[in-house]
């Protein structure tokens, strides 16, 4: 099957890998046989191997997971992939630029090569540009959404990685005191050398978040970080939460819990992208996505891979780009690309990817509102 861009990715939980077996059959290759898209007439192969996020916290699974995306990637190559994206918890499979090295079977070695120069004529990316662009719409529309001035919003971040810092960055762009933000990180000494701020309050745990906060941006997937129902049950005022991690940071199983103790909640899906263009040959519950919907990442991935095809001069401006780290180069040059194919956000919110079917204002029949919307 000939592919355009491809996109390699784990899979996100236990269910997730057997629900992906019993559709594609056994990974004999390293990873399953691609589930495939068409985005504005390219064709498109999602590649997924089968790691789960908690396999790449130790050694033994991250080298697993490194042959299986070399397998991955060089089966992509041989379909005609011009640009692959490490996707989810491959993101930094082979370090944060790429520049690992490595054998064919990404195996480290002193005597290897990186993972770019191993596919010289393939363009990589771990799509966070696409993410944070798509991102930052969702912020400015949520905190739209909850009508209040800026210095009644106390905002929270959880996580410091790219798309994390990159929120923290947007929030202050914006506006917001640094007393007022929250940030949730596991490496607390490092914030402010990221940041160059000194006036956040920083925690550890999320379960350390005071109950008077009202906006939740949720940045990363780690398990200690994820958001309960136990912890959301004591805030003071309806509770607003843009969630961008994946797998979720609030999980669905505990948003549902919030809805039956009676938590003033809204949350809402983050980093996604829609166009009537992105077609799927699947059902893309299978992946976690939704008709007409796509991940941030695989966004600019897909974008790449049609301006490689219009124009294969683009690949030297492509490829002076950093696109291993949230940057503004990067991100203005994607949201660029984003505009002219005509991608946006969903023409409604989706929350675990059901539209939302509610008013406004959290404390207008909110959680009856939700309720109903994820019944159908």
């Amino acid at each position: 099957m000939k592919f355009g861009v491809a996109f390699i990715s784990n899979c996100l939980n236990q269910s997730h890998l057997e629900q992906v077996q019993n559709s594609q059959g056994v990974a004999e290759s390293g990873f399953f046989k691609p589930f495939s898209c068409r985005v504005s007439g390219l064709k498109g192969g999602m590649f997924l191997v089968p790691s789960l996020p908690e396999d790449l916290l130790n050694a033994k699974g991250i080298r697993e997971a490194r042959k299986q995306f070399m397998a991955a990637a060089y089966a992509a190559q041989q379909s005609g992939a011009k640009v692959i994206l490490l996707a989810a918890s491959l993101k930094r499979l082979f370090g944060s630029s790429c520049k690992l090295s490595i054998d064919h079977k990404g195996n480290s070695s002193f005597k290897g090569k990186s993972l770019l120069q191993h596919f010289p004529d393939i363009l990589f990316t771990n799509g966070d540009n696409g993410t944070i662009s798509l991102f930052r719409m969702d912020i400015d529309s949520i905190l739209s959404r909850a009508k209040m001035h800026t210095r009644q919003i106390s905002p929270v971040v959880i996580g410091t990685g790219l798309l994390g810092v990159a929120t923290l960055e947007y929030l202050i762009e914006l506006g917001y005191p640094e007393e007022q933000i929250q940030v949730v990180t596991r490496h607390p000494a490092n914030v402010q050398k990221l940041l160059w701020k000194n006036g956040m309050t920083i925690h550890e745990s999320s379960s350390e978040i005071s109950p008077f906060s009202n906006v939740i941006f949720i940045c990363t997937h780690l398990k200690s970080q994820r958001l309960t129902a136990d912890q959301l049950s004591i805030f003071n005022q309806g509770i607003y939460v843009l969630d961008v991690a994946v797998p979720y940071g609030l999980p669905e199983k505990e948003y549902q819990r919030c809805l039956r103790m009676g938590v003033d909640l809204y949350r809402q899906d983050g980093g996604n992208a829609y166009s009537e263009n992105i077609i799927f040959d699947f059902h893309p519950e299978l992946v976690g996505l939704h008709e007409h919907i796509f991940y941030g990442c695989f966004t600019e991935a897909s974008i790449l891979a049609l301006e490689l095809f219009a124009d294969e001069a683009n690949s030297k401006i492509f490829r002076k780009l950093d696109l291993f780290s949230v940057n503004k180069e990067s991100r203005q040059l994607v949201e660029k690309l984003f505009k002219k194919h005509g991608f946006g956000l969903p023409p409604k919110p989706l929350c675990f990817n059901k539209e939302i079917r509610i008013q406004d204002s959290v404390r207008m029949s909110l959680n009856h509102g939700l309720a109903s919307s994820m019944s159908n």
